[in-house]
């Protein structure tokens, strides 16, 4: 297999692909072949038999071809994998237009090259992705701001709450990046503070109902709605980086759990040195 890659490259599935062939041939050098023609898409490849009845394509290259029968230059396994936009997978090689992969479940398989993107090039996150967000942040502010009015009376602090909302969310997002990076995960950046900003969002419409239950249905325990947010965002965290970066979901509950607390770390720390610790100061 040529390798003009390094092994351990991390990309990222910007195109699906579906495996092929369910029953892989995995084939060893020195095993003879009877060959046939050539993959009208895929040239340099051509279908292989062996002495068990299994096919599947081989590269022409690696066969030292004798009319329709083949020696076997080399170990080969004619695997593909299934893959998703999204995925995070490691590359270990490169042969006639295919990398050799392994995803996030350690299974390993061959995928074209034009489907996966080397991290230094990954997607950025679209543009009107940050728009949506944007505009759900202003709005979901405003209302909290309103609600928090029309509950106690008191005239909401701007300065408050866009502040600590920010601070949370940046704060969460840089400690998950760091400790991402620390376990050999490098997600982007902007996908990280996509993922905790849409988490923060939902986060805070959640907090408008519950405020609403507080004071209108049930006074519930303060720990009780501390343990339900937590595991919301667990969850809102958890399924984002599963679903969008490919994670693995003990990768993404570690990266969750401890951005959390990260982002109350950040904003107790700048709230002490401010002051700005309520939504009237």
């Amino acid at each position: 297999m040529t390798k003009d890659i390094s092994p351990g490259t991390i990309a990222y599935v910007i195109k699906e692909h579906q495996a092929s062939y369910p029953d892989p041939m995995v084939v060893r050098a020195g095993e003879v072949l009877t060959v046939g023609n050539n993959d009208t898409k895929w040239p340099a490849f051509v279908w292989c038999t062996n002495q068990d009845g299994i096919s599947g394509w081989v590269p022409e290259r690696h066969l030292d071809r004798q009319g329709d029968r083949g020696i076997v230059q080399q170990d080969y396994s004619t695997a593909e994998l299934t893959i998703k936009v999204g995925e995070l997978v490691v590359v270990d090689s490169k042969d006639s237009g295919w990398y050799w992969v392994t995803n996030q479940s350690d299974q390993s398989g061959w995928v074209p090259v034009e489907n996966v993107a080397i991290h230094q090039s990954a997607p950025k996150t679209p543009w009107f992705l940050w728009i949506t967000l944007v505009a759900l942040f202003v709005i979901v502010i405003a209302l909290t701001m309103y609600s928090d009015w029309q509950l106690t009376g008191d005239i909401p602090n701007l300065r408050f709450y866009v502040t600590i909302p920010v601070l949370d969310i940046l704060g969460t997002a840089v400690v998950t990046f760091v400790i991402a990076r620390f376990l050999n995960h490098p997600i982007a950046f902007p996908h990280t503070l996509a993922v905790i900003t849409g988490a923060g969002i939902i986060m805070q419409f959640a907090e408008i109902i519950e405020k609403g239950i507080y004071y209108y249905l049930w006074q519930y325990p303060v720990m009780l709605y501390f343990v339900f947010n937590f595991l919301l965002w667990l969850i809102l965290v958890v399924y984002g980086f599963v679903r969008w970066a490919g994670l693995r979901w003990q990768t993404a509950l570690t990266l969750a759990f401890f951005g959390f607390l990260g982002g109350l770390l950040v904003v107790g720390v700048v709230t002490s040195l401010t002051g700005l610790g309520t939504p009237g100061s």
